[in-house]
């Protein structure tokens, strides 16, 4: 995670106030960039990077007999763990499949509720 500053001249580049790390040796690198005209200091700087490094994103696809009662943002359990569905994709038949998109609470939260 990368925080820019402000600049007040067009001509001249952003200030690069903080660089965070998350878990690289994990998970790799993927860059984001955060500029704020409100953050001013490294400390402030790094104060709004922390809750944007995310860790880890899963999601899991799984086709099963269809139960049409089932959408977007219900609650459903599979192998003992309880996931949201965030995408739903019903299909007519004799019998009907489903093809469920399912993520953890965490995720959910961090994609549509923040």
């Amino acid at each position: 995670m990368k925080v820019l500053g402000s600049e007040g001249s067009e001509t001249k580049l952003s200030p690069v106030l903080a660089i965070v790390k998350g878990e690289i040796e994990k998970y790799g690198t993927l860059q984001k960039v955060l500029q704020d005209c409100a953050i001013e200091t490294p400390a402030q700087a790094r104060k709004a990077a922390e809750p944007l490094l995310l860790g880890l994103q899963e999601t899991m696809s799984v086709t099963a007999l269809d139960i049409n009662l089932i959408r977007a943002g219900d609650l459903v359990e599979l192998d003992g763990q309880r996931l949201f569905v965030t995408s739903v994709r019903h299909q007519l038949g004799e019998p009907g499949h489903m093809q469920l998109e399912l993520a953890r609470e965490a995720k959910v939260r961090r994609d549509y509720c923040g």
